[in-house]
């Protein structure tokens, strides 16, 4: 068993607590907010059952949900072996600020074969990214 706690962006707290017993994975959650005047209260909770969780070779607890809740993904995942400096600054330079969401490049084994589907869609974005110029020759912000 173990849990993790997070702070959410808008001042929310979590709880995730992953359960391995009797053959069965489960994930129990609850998130604790605030009322007006800073009162605490419950926001939610609940469980989820997981197909599998594993710890990788390199780093990452990433677990599978059974069934994909509203706004969830199948597969989850948090680092827990903390990356080298060089990877830290290629993410920064390379993968900052690329949604995830309708561009799948970033989780995507691509190659030759089929890297121009994947990039076309985002070019002028890595462009942009890579040279730190917007449209009008500025500096990006």
């Amino acid at each position: 068993m173990v849990t993790v706690f997070s702070v959410q962006m808008e001042g929310n707290i979590g709880a995730l607590t992953f359960v391995h017993r009797n053959g069965k994975i489960q994930s129990y959650y609850a998130t604790a907010g605030w009322q007006k005047g800073g009162i605490p209260e419950l926001k939610n909770f609940g469980l989820n059952d997981l197909e599998e969780m594993r710890l990788t070779e390199k780093g990452y607890f990433i677990y599978t949900n059974t069934v994909t809740i509203e706004h969830g993904n199948l597969r989850e995942y948090y680092r827990v072996k903390p990356l080298s400096d060089e990877c830290r600054e290629l993410t920064r330079k390379y993968i900052y600020g690329l949604s995830f969401v309708n561009y799948n490049m970033p989780v995507t084994n691509w190659d030759a074969s089929n890297v121009e589907e994947i990039l076309m869609p985002r070019m002028l974005r890595i462009y942009i990214g890579y040279t730190q110029m917007n449209l009008f020759g500025q500096m990006a912000g």
